[in-house]
């Protein structure tokens, strides 16, 4: 398993993602990128990342 940097985000940014995905309303590939941001927030390695969400690894 590869790792990254553990992305921070702050509190008005992890806002704005919730927004957004709770929404639902943006394209598939921003909503996927508001995934991909939240997860790696919380913590989890790309490949995690990979699996919860069934991207490439090439997105994450």
């Amino acid at each position: 398993m590869s790792t990254s940097p553990l992305i921070e985000l702050s509190v008005t940014e992890q806002a704005q993602l919730r927004h957004l995905v709770r929404t639902g309303t943006a394209p598939a590939r921003q909503l996927n990128r508001a995934r991909i941001l939240q997860f790696s927030h919380q913590g989890h390695a790309p490949d995690a990342i990979v699996a919860l969400l069934g991207v490439s690894r090439a997105t994450v």
